[in-house]
């Protein structure tokens, strides 16, 4: 959680008013739960994240599009279950009905697959400058 009060800080936000703990983050959600839906723009980026826009080299040439779908419904899983079940039943499944049948168990061993594979990958892969350049703007750079 204290990342997460660190993130509210860097966007403007009073650390003192966002959740700290994972106690007040379950009081939040189950104050507002009630008031949140699924939107046609929420639909619409649900579209959006699982299959975005790509060059058609990329998209039909490298491994992008799988990789991506997987990863993006992975990401989707990994919301609680009633967050999930908000999409109702459609087209793709995970982007528009959630994931017939997924169980967080399986949303978080996926999760661990990628972060594992993720990982394996060499550092210079997995953190581009840009990471490092912003990390040093916002003194957050390892010593």
């Amino acid at each position: 959680m204290a990342e997460q009060v660190t993130a509210a800080r860097l966007i403007g936000l009073d650390p003192a008013t966002v959740p700290s703990t994972t106690a007040e983050l379950d009081a939040y959600l189950a104050s507002v739960r009630p008031t949140l839906g699924i939107t046609p723009e929420a639909r619409e980026g649900a579209r959006f994240i699982l299959l975005p826009p790509m060059r058609n080299d990329i998209r039909w040439l490298t491994p992008a599009v799988p990789a991506w779908a997987g990863l993006a419904a992975t990401a989707f899983a990994l919301q609680p279950r009633w967050a999930r079940s908000m999409y109702g039943g459609g087209l793709g499944g995970v982007a528009l009905g959630g994931i017939p049948g997924v169980t967080d168990w399986q949303a978080t061993l996926a999760a661990r697959g990628w972060r594992t594979a993720l990982m394996a990958l060499p550092e210079s892969i997995r953190r581009g400058p840009h990471v490092a350049a912003a990390e040093q703007r916002l003194g957050l750079a390892a010593a």
